[in-house]
């Protein structure tokens, strides 16, 4: 990203094993800078960020949700359901055509993939 002395180097890394630590993005980092300086990648001066997609990481993949089991995730929905178009809660089951969540103190949810605008994971209260 960028041009001329403000150029950026962006690397979002993940595992699929509990998720990065700030100490694998500098270890990362450190390893990445010290490849890209040696076989001079890229000319001139930029910057290297590795950072992790975040807690609020957006779930697209099928592989997402199903990484995703057993987490809070908060699914915004293009049609109403169960009274409402955001549901938050654990999500429990991952097929082809749906996902079934459970919010706190609810009876589960079945959500069509289809339905789905937008779904991130959640912070764990």
């Amino acid at each position: 990203m960028g041009r001329g002395s403000n150029r950026i180097l962006k690397v979002t890394a993940d595992k699929e094993e509990g998720g990065i630590t700030i100490e694998d993005c500098a270890n990362l980092s450190r390893q990445l800078g010290a490849v890209l300086d040696v076989e001079d990648f890229i000319r001139g001066h930029y910057t290297l960020e590795v950072s992790s997609p975040g807690l609020n990481r957006h779930l697209k993949s099928e592989a997402d949700f199903i990484r995703s089991i057993g987490k809070n995730i908060r699914i915004v929905t293009k049609e109403l359901i169960a009274d409402g178009f955001v549901i938050i809660g654990k999500l429990a089951e991952v097929n082809e055509l749906t996902i079934r969540v459970t919010p706190v103190d609810k009876e589960d949810i079945l959500i069509d993939k289809l339905n789905i605008s937008r779904a991130r994971l959640e912070l764990d209260i």
